[in-house]
């Protein structure tokens, strides 16, 4: 069946390719070549690199295969997981946009699963992958659009185009709309796109939208329709399993003691009021306290001094405190942060943070340092959050 997929040549190809030192030398790709022709040869060293991409995506890169856009499109198995637990167990479920296979691994070790891909060298990569992972499923080289009516549905459309991401929803291929309109019937249906999507355009497709953090960045925005959806806007903290919903926020204009930058997936869902602190100024994403809290949505600050924005002012300070600023912080504010950083002249060795924010037409800097879990004083568990719905 291996060579079936792939072909012989290829795969002998890929077993002299793995020897070679990474990168291999112009001499070690002419000597592949020349054993295994420029076809084979090309396509084994495409694919040592492509593995090497894929370390921190696949737990088993080294056995899987991959083309270049596929390894950049691949959803990291764990953001795999994730989707996949969205559905019921043991219930057949419909891959619409399989590419290497990434998702139809995870759908596959929930259940039965059916998958399609329009490209039949990328449909092929996909069989490959699924039985890398000791897994089954069936893979159509058909459009997804094409696929019976189905229960349960998840498509991932293509949203990179030559290294460029798509910001309009009409520019995803297949359509979204034509996805949600050709499985309406669907008890759920979860899509994935990107969380630079606007509100009003990820809201036309589900009434569930879910903006996913993984690694402390806000990876996708999950739309989910069907009749066994829970409406709502939520985050969701893959590593934890912890989930916040949209709500209503408070502010204030001045920081206390500690500041806390919120995890982007938790600004993005508008689920920051759901912690419960103040938000400082229009920044949408500092909160502040007079204690410091600890929460898997949080990074921990302590306030050592805060003005208008004064670049004088703020570089006494820096000159006094013999410290320097290592990363500029923005939000709610236009401002360029490594220009910004570069105009501070350091002070001394002592690393500092620092944050910008806007009340409304004024613009207020706050100088911080970062708090690790060691440092004193202990923190107050603060578990505004749960499982997701």
């Amino acid at each position: 069946m291996e060579v079936e997929l792939i072909g012989s040549g290829k795969l002998e190809a890929l077993a002299s390719a793995r020897r070679l030192a990474f990168p291999p030398s112009a001499t070690e790709i002419e000597r592949l070549i020349a054993d295994h022709g420029q076809e084979a040869g090309s396509w084994a060293v495409q694919q040592v690199h492509c593995r090497r991409r894929a370390q921190d995506k696949f737990s088993r890169a080294d056995e899987m295969l991959f083309d270049a856009d596929t390894v950049e499109m691949a959803t990291n198995e764990k953001l795999a997981a994730y989707h996949a637990s969205r559905f019921p167990q043991d219930q057949p479920i419909i891959d619409l946009t399989v590419g290497a296979g990434a998702d139809l691994i995870a759908l596959a070790g929930r259940g039965p699963v059916e998958g399609f891909e329009l490209d039949p060298v990328r449909a092929n990569l996909a069989r490959w992958n699924v039985k890398v992972y000791g897994r089954e499923a069936t893979v159509h080289a058909e459009d997804g659009l094409s696929a019976g009516a189905g229960p349960y549905v998840f498509a991932d459309p293509a949203r990179r185009k030559n290294g460029q991401r798509f910001a309009k929803l009409e520019d995803f291929s297949p359509s979204p709309h034509e996805i949600v309109e050709r499985f309406s019937n669907a008890k759920l249906g979860v899509m994935k796109l990107s969380p630079m999507l606007s509100d009003d355009e990820l809201s036309s497709l589900g009434p569930r939208l879910e903006f996913v953090s993984f690694g402390g960045e806000c990876r996708e925005a999950l739309v989910l329709w069907g009749e066994e959806v829970q409406p709502g806007r939520f985050a969701i903290h893959v590593e934890t399993g912890s989930s916040a919903e949209a709500a209503p926020t408070i502010s204030t204009e001045t920081p206390e003691e500690f500041l806390f930058d919120c995890d982007p997936a938790l600004v993005r869902a508008h689920a920051v009021g759901q912690i419960g602190l103040p938000v400082l100024g229009d920044s949408k994403g500092y909160l502040t306290s007079t204690e410091r809290i600890t929460s898997e949505w949080l990074r921990p600050y302590r306030v050592l001094a805060h003005h208008s924005a004064d670049l004088k002012r703020t570089q006494a300070w820096l000159r006094a405190n013999e410290a320097m600023i290592h990363e500029v912080k923005i939000r709610g504010v236009k401002l360029d942060g490594d220009a910004l950083r570069k105009k501070l002249k350091p002070g001394g060795s002592r690393r500092v943070s620092l944050a910008v924010y806007s009340v409304g037409k004024s613009i207020r800097y706050v100088l911080l340092e970062a708090i690790s879990a060691k440092q004193s004083p202990a923190a107050v568990p603060f578990p505004p959050t749960g499982p997701h719905p």
